[in-house]
């Protein structure tokens, strides 16, 4: 913006200000992920890491996600004022964690992104991560994760069929039979 004053001797002056940079767009945010340590009982995608189950109630979580426009090649976290990811029990809850305020959101490497916290979570219940990101103009986009289940029960065999869960609800997982044991 640039300004002139003029005064009544026609004597003028002219200021600009600093540049303005109007962003009526959200932060682009790709996907979200959990991952654990290794040493952390765990199924996880052999791609990704990402956990699907969780065989203990207290851990640390490792939560990602990627802010970058695949279209433009543009890291999309430079603007990215604030940060914050939580857990809960479906979609879009932060039920089962309080909200994690990340530091340093605008990081330049990696492209993915990662903050982690401690968290004691009661088994069975499949939790949803939350990742939610604000930018400099005040516009926010969040996006959740595919979830995982923490599950800490063994499976029981009986009668040549192996069932998971403690509901006992014969849900068949699948078996191998073992000669030698």
């Amino acid at each position: 913006v640039r300004w002139r004053a003029i005064n009544f001797a026609q004597l003028s002056t002219t200021r600009d200000s600093a540049i303005v940079t109007v962003d009526v767009t959200p932060p682009i945010l790709n996907w979200v992920r959990e991952l654990v340590s290794d040493d952390v009982l765990a199924v996880r995608d052999p791609r990704t890491g990402d956990v699907e189950y969780i065989g203990a109630e207290d851990f640390n979580i490792l939560v990602q996600w990627e802010a970058f426009d695949p279209e433009s090649y543009i890291d999309c976290r430079a603007n990215i004022e604030r940060c914050r990811f939580c857990i809960g029990t479906y979609p879009g809850a932060c039920d089962a964690s309080p909200k994690f305020v990340l530091d340093s959101p605008r990081q330049s490497e990696p492209v993915v992104r990662e903050g982690g916290a401690s968290v004691h979570l009661p088994e069975n219940i499949k939790y949803y991560t939350m990742v939610v990101l604000h930018n400099g103009a005040g516009n926010v986009v969040w996006k959740y994760s595919n979830g995982f289940i923490v599950d800490k029960t063994p499976p029981i065999c009986e009668a040549g069929a192996v069932f998971d869960g403690p509901s006992f609800d014969r849900t068949f997982i699948g078996y191998s039979l073992m000669e030698n044991f």
